[in-house]
């Protein structure tokens, strides 16, 4: 593997894996199936990362941003978009988002349905700076897409375009034994990525689904049954994510969606 990339949460620097893991809040591991469990193992497993982020047209990234904000530049009042990591190389800015046990999110139409008219203001955000990248898009083309992929898709491009970069989109599906019935499938975000990709008409915005197989070490075993939601469990998560190997990464496939 190359150079190490240097690690962030969000902009703040960490000088290493145990500094980064300090830096997430105390309840981001109070259950050992948060889809950030097999994210932080994969981040441990330098060259199987490395592998996945050239299988999706990656140099290796200079830095990796955890946890990365982006703001939704519109008048609305809303939460920024918090990509999982943010992978910034010399040409290219890949945000990617971790799945493992996590149903399906809701559609734009169904977001939309729960606010007044200051979530339109926010949706017309995303996608003044999706626009960025490609044709400008209204809200009616978007609304059967799944909401947090597409503020996702923009914190991309927010973050390459400043800087002539190329904006990319990655979800990481991890795949093991005895997945809970209401976990999303591979099959979904396939599905859900093209649709996105369709309906923005994204000009050179190429967007990856990577479907990680991935077989918990006994390690793993020794904390799967703990509690959710206690402190305690969260301790426990951290320690095992900083001390132990919690899964062994059998092997991915790397499907492309758009150009």
């Amino acid at each position: 593997m190359n150079a190490e990339p240097s690690l962030y949460f969000d902009r703040q620097p960490a000088r290493d894996f145990p500094a980064l893991l300090d830096l997430y809040s105390r309840d981001e591991f109070q259950s050992p199936y948060r889809s950030t469990v097999p994210l932080m193992a994969l981040v441990k497993e330098k060259d199987t990362l490395h592998n996945v982020l050239t299988s999706c047209q990656g140099l290796m990234p200079l830095d990796f941003h955890f946890e990365f904000k982006v703001d939704h530049q519109s008048q609305g009042r809303g939460k920024p978009s918090h990509t999982d990591l943010m992978a910034i190389s010399a040409d290219a800015c890949i945000a990617i988002e971790a799945k493992w046990t996590e149903p399906p999110y809701e559609s734009v139409t169904s977001w939309l349905s729960k606010g007044t008219d200051n979530r339109e203001k926010v949706l017309k955000g995303w996608l003044s700076i999706l626009s960025l990248n490609g044709a400008p898009v209204s809200a009616d083309d978007v609304r059967d897409c799944e909401y947090q992929m597409l503020h996702r898709a923009a914190s991309a491009c927010a973050t390459a375009s400043p800087f002539g970069k190329r904006p990319m989109l990655a979800y990481f599906k991890f795949s093991s034994p005895e997945m809970p019935f209401s976990a999303a499938s591979t099959e979904y975000y396939t599905t859900a990525l093209a649709a996105l990709h369709k309906d923005l008409r994204l000009a050179d915005f190429p967007m990856f689904l990577v479907e990680i197989q991935t077989a918990p070490t006994e390690q793993f075993e020794l904390i799967a049954s703990l509690p959710k939601a206690t402190p305690e469990t969260g301790a426990s998560v951290r320690t095992a994510l900083q001390q132990t190997s919690l899964f062994n990464f059998v092997g991915y496939k790397v499907q492309q969606i758009g150009p």
